[in-house]
């Protein structure tokens, strides 16, 4: 199989930085008639820097370079007291010590202590916290905004879903929406959250008001305006005002999707098969198509669909066939297209057309927003580009993972902010989009950045590293 995720595993985290490529472990600062002195030391060598407020001679870009050393020499010391550290949003970083979790800003400096069992990410002045197995949201300053007292919470943007003894929805400041009364809750699609009670699916409104009775058997999230629901053992589509404008007919449907919808019912011999319909409940792509394994929404314009003999294929919204039935696995992009003959376990890479774009094969791809493919062949990861051209070579660490939805791991990440964490020699280090090394393969991992920064690991040691190779961690650990 293929996927996009594909290794974002590859060991990611968040990341201070420590000055000039210099790795700072010691820094003492001493105040003299105004004059600060900061002292460090790399092998056998000591850096000294002086910075006078007074002094004319030092420009204000220099003095703001010079602060953020000093930020990044202090950081670089206070890191060490943790067990485990997070990833910096909004300018703090979750950190543990002694099993409790807190915060610090990038100038290492504990702003929230740690005293919570778990703590997530900013997101709008607000993080989930986790105290006593129950969880709140504190602001930066580390207020309670949400009372700890809820079960779960999930943040969305503008409101939160909350579970106290049932399910609810708060507002971003923590008043509350939708009251705990509810089995489940959806996230709000449409307008509308889906919600269950007594068994029973519904909807409620952005104010919480049960603007559709819970009455169905089943019902999924508001697509294109409208909603899957079962009634009496039969699937159909409803529009906000609760109006049945699709009957339940169907045996089996799915969910709108770029303005059709997959229905399955049986034909003429009582055979069970699969087609489309559009939002007026027309069959623009007849009921013709093998659903053994179910079938597949639209997605970037093409549906992937399967011949009585197995085999799959693809075909656009009029119904016209793009791709002939000959593959065993197709996954659709947003430019290209991914696919796997039944008689071959390698992948080709294919247009939107269905042509090829290359004559190569692989063992696995994986497309990347930026326009550089991640490829494994012959146990090795690398990079091609939209026309098949290979742009990085296949040099680093790949391997086969049966308990992966993808199969391949290819020790490589989709490129982000122009950077992609790699994997060689069992090492995880930095690539630039040129193949450049700009952090050395030397850590055990290394996660995703975030603001400028990646947590990374060596050996038991935590720490922070930037887009420039410097870090937090000692010479001594490097």
């Amino acid at each position: 199989m293929t996927s996009t995720t594909n290794n974002n595993k590859a060991k990611r985290q968040s990341n201070p930085i420590v000055s000039s490529g210099f790795i700072i472990f010691v820094i003492a600062a001493l105040l003299i008639d105004g004059t600060v002195l900061f002292f460090s030391s790399q092998d056998d060598e000591v850096l000294f820097t002086m910075l006078n407020d007074n002094d004319n001679s030092v420009s204000n870009d220099q003095q703001q370079v010079e602060s953020l050393e000093i930020i990044e020499g202090q950081i670089a010391i206070t890191v060490h007291r943790y067990e485990k550290l997070g990833n910096f949003h909004e300018g703090l970083a979750a950190v543990q010590r002694n099993g409790l979790w807190g915060y610090i800003d990038k100038e290492g400096n504990e702003v929230i202590p740690c005293q919570y069992e778990s703590a997530e990410g900013f997101a709008n002045s607000c993080a989930v916290v986790k105290k006593e197995g129950m969880y709140g949201c504190i602001d930066t300053k580390g207020r309670e905004v949400v009372p700890i007292e809820y079960s779960w919470i999930n943040r969305y943007v503008g409101y939160m879903l909350v579970n106290k003894d049932g399910c609810g929805c708060l507002d971003d400041d923590g008043k509350e929406i939708a009251p705990c009364i509810y089995s489940a809750i959806s996230p709000f699609s449409n307008g509308l959250s889906r919600v269950q009670k007594d068994g029973l699916y519904g909807y409620i409104d952005k104010q919480g008001k049960e603007v559709i009775p819970c009455k169905y058997e089943y019902a999924d999230v508001f697509s294109d305006g409208l909603a899957l629901i079962r009634r009496e053992e039969l699937y159909g589509f409803i529009d906000k005002k609760d109006n049945e404008v699709i009957p339940c007919q169907y045996v089996f449907a799915h969910s709108f999707s770029e303005g059709l919808a997959a229905v399955e019912k049986n034909d003429t011999d009582g055979l069970l098969k699969g087609g489309y319909i559009d939002s007026e409940g027309n069959e623009v792509i007849p009921c013709i198509y093998n659903v053994s394994v179910g079938m597949y929404s639209f997605s970037n314009g093409i549906a992937i669909v399967m011949d009585e003999q197995g085999n799959l294929g693809g075909i656009n919204t009029k119904g016209k066939e793009i791709l002939p039935f000959v593959y065993g696995d197709i996954q659709v992009f947003e430019n290209v297209i991914v696919a796997r003959e039944t008689t071959s376990q390698s992948y080709r890479l294919l247009d939107k057309t269905g042509m090829e774009i290359s004559t190569s094969m692989y063992d696995a791809i994986y497309p990347s927003e930026n326009g550089l493919i991640i490829v494994v062949k012959d146990g090795k990861s690398g990079f091609i580009n939209q026309d098949g051209k290979e742009v990085i070579p296949f040099m680093f660490d790949a391997h086969f993972d049966y308990d992966s939805d993808a199969g391949w791991v290819s020790g490589c990440t989709p490129f982000k902010e122009g950077v992609s964490i790699v994997r060689l020699n069992g090492k995880y280090g930095v690539i630039d989009e040129q193949g450049n090394e700009i952090v050395p393969c030397i850590y055990d991992e290394i996660w995703d950045f975030s603001e400028g920064f990646a947590v990374a690991k060596i050996a038991n040691e935590w720490g922070y590293i930037d887009m420039k190779g410097n870090s937090t961690f000692p010479q001594i650990d490097i």
